[in-house]
């Protein structure tokens, strides 16, 4: 798969350049290199990532909506403006009722 990565030098705005698509999860890279990534994902109402387990630390920070992050068992609400760290090793999932967009970034 070709992701195509946001220009370098140049001014963008990536919560404006991802829209909503129904019943589905809209992603765009930003950067990625070879241990990390930047990232924007938009979902749909009900649309949330599986349960995972990453080698690495996780930034998220909800810029639209609210999400549940749930972290080895634990629930957490984040709305728009908040973020999360979420340590390497430990599984996680998230979900939603609602529209939400967030900026990852994999440490």
């Amino acid at each position: 798969m070709n992701i195509k990565e946001v220009q370098k030098q140049m001014t963008h705005f990536p919560i404006k350049k991802i829209g909503n698509a129904p019943n589905s999860r809209v992603y765009k890279r930003t950067i990625r290199k070879s241990t990390d990534h930047l990232s924007t994902t938009s979902f749909d109402i009900g649309e949330g990532l599986s349960e995972i387990t990453s080698s690495f630390d996780t930034y998220d920070q909800i810029t639209e909506g609210v999400a549940e992050f749930i972290i080895e068992g634990t629930s957490i609400t984040l709305k728009a403006g908040d973020s999360i760290i979420i340590p390497a090793h430990k599984s996680n999932m998230i979900r939603t009722n609602s529209h939400y967009k967030m900026i990852q970034t994999v440490i």
